[in-house]
């Protein structure tokens, strides 16, 4: 297997690289800033999407936006980018022979974007046409909500944008979107992580010559004072209240089948219970999953019923999600609905644990998902450079090392142990997305009686 190799340049940019596992002439790059939402003040909601969007608006060395997207289809490269609550992503695959050409107009445009006024003016409004087309997203909207109370108190409050972000097209101030950029894209705050068949050495001898590796423009004396509030750089934890299981209701218009959402807040990313739960999810989703096969295949309630988890620096959470006719939550005295059966599913996962057979199959599926995923090389470019943004270089597991490292010797003790840990009605909180009315007290009083 490939190694993971790294190396910081003397103004303090970090590389990750791993030789690709494939034969195929391609590179792909993630260049990462470590800024998020999760840093931003009231002043400034949406500045970390804003500035991502802003970097492809123009540099001195390429001024016309649409020029430099051509330069990446002249030469057939994929583009994206993405910003999350805690980092900010540039994506690029490209032919091995293009890697040099791909570097430069990342570096170029994440180190001197020019933030025209007449550019700056403009993407605001198609920020906001961005935020109105999410609100459709009823999944996406109800995750934000959910999100909102979960890590109440914590950077991870508030969504990474939406409209109320944006009460008039042109609300962000340029000069608060200019110092935020200036304060964080600094190649000290930048991790570049690549999987190509090029070698480390060549990859290094091309960073040397972009604009990544000059000396930091922002740097001791020449960087500028920060002169708004001052960015939450420590991520405040979540102020976790004292109540029982809460219910959540959120109506929306068009929303033609009832979503729902039953989370437990959990551990963070840097505990090791997030692979017990990793077996636990795994168990509860897919067509031989718990959830699959007690909601529609038993009962024919729903088509979609899955399972994920999230994990913060202070917190995560374990979130079951379903969808279903609003008629079939609460279908009858002998309580065949959804969320009669979900509660009795995890009541009986309280009492009985996992058994064996359950953590053989989903330890199996779990294992031939990484040897799946290992076909992306992509993927693999992701992971490393977020695990560096997080990890010291020498704790990180290569992508293909994870199950031998952290999966494969987990008992069914220590499952039925983080089963009895965060499953518990403190930790629980139930959301539903609704348009016609329901139940509110029925479903409210069954939510009390969980694990009694």
């Amino acid at each position: 297997m490939q190694e993971i190799k790294t190396h910081t340049f003397p103004n303090g940019f970090r590389v990750v690289y791993q030789k690709s596992m494939s034969s195929l002439p391609i590179s792909h790059i993630y260049a990462f800033c470590n800024v998020g939402s999760a840093f931003e003040t009231d002043r400034v909601r949406g500045a970390s999407h804003f500035v991502e969007h802003m970097c492809f608006k123009g540099t001195h060395k390429r001024p016309e936006a649409r020029n430099i997207l051509k330069e990446f289809d002249k030469i057939g490269a994929f583009f994206n980018a993405y910003t999350e609550k805690r980092h900010t992503a540039y994506q690029v695959s490209c032919a091995d022979k293009h890697v040099h050409h791909c570097m430069d107009i990342l570096g170029d445009v994440m180190m001197n974007s020019m933030f025209a006024k007449k550019e700056f003016n403009k993407e605001q409004k198609v920020v906001v046409e961005e935020s109105i087309k999410n609100m459709n997203n009823h999944d996406e909207m109800l995750d934000a909500h959910m999100s909102s109370i979960l890590f109440r108190g914590s950077s991870y409050e508030y969504p990474i944008d939406c409209l109320k972000y944006h009460p008039s097209p042109t609300f962000l101030q340029y000069n608060d979107i200019l110092e935020w950029y200036h304060w964080f894209y600094h190649p000290s705050n930048m991790v570049f992580s690549i999987v190509s068949n090029l070698s480390f050495t060549s990859i290094l001898a091309i960073l040397k010559k972009t604009d990544y590796t000059k000396m930091d423009r922002h740097a001791s004396e020449i960087r500028p004072v920060f002169a708004l509030e001052q960015p939450n750089l420590t991520l405040s934890p979540v102020q976790v209240p004292n109540h029982e299981a809460r219910v959540v209701f959120f109506p929306k218009k068009g929303v033609s089948t009832n979503i729902i959402r039953i989370d437990f807040r959990t551990c963070s990313r840097f505990s090791k219970d997030i692979y017990s739960i990793k077996i636990l999810r795994s168990i509860l989703n897919g067509l031989s999953g718990r959830l699959f096969t007690t909601l529609r295949t038993k009962h024919g309630l729903t088509y979609n019923a899955s399972c994920n988890s999230e994990y913060r620096e202070h917190t995560g959470y374990l979130s079951i999600n379903i969808q279903t006719d609003p008629s079939k939550i609460l279908q009858d005295s002998k309580q065949l609905g959804v969320l009669p059966i979900v509660f009795r599913l995890l009541s009986d996962l309280k009492k009985k644990g996992i058994t064996q057979e359950e953590l053989e199959s989903a330890k199996g599926k779990i294992q031939g998902k990484f040897l799946l995923g290992m076909q992306s090389m992509e993927s693999i470019t992701e992971y490393n450079g977020i695990e560096t943004i997080f990890q010291k270089e020498d704790l990180i597991v290569p992508f293909q090392d994870i199950y031998k490292t952290h999966l494969a010797k987990i008992t069914k003790k220590d499952v039925d142990t983080i089963i009895q840990k965060y499953l518990v009605r403190e930790n629980m909180m139930i959301g539903i997305m609704y348009e016609k009315k329901i139940d509110q007290k029925h479903i409210e009083t069954l939510c009390k009686n969980v694990f009694v």
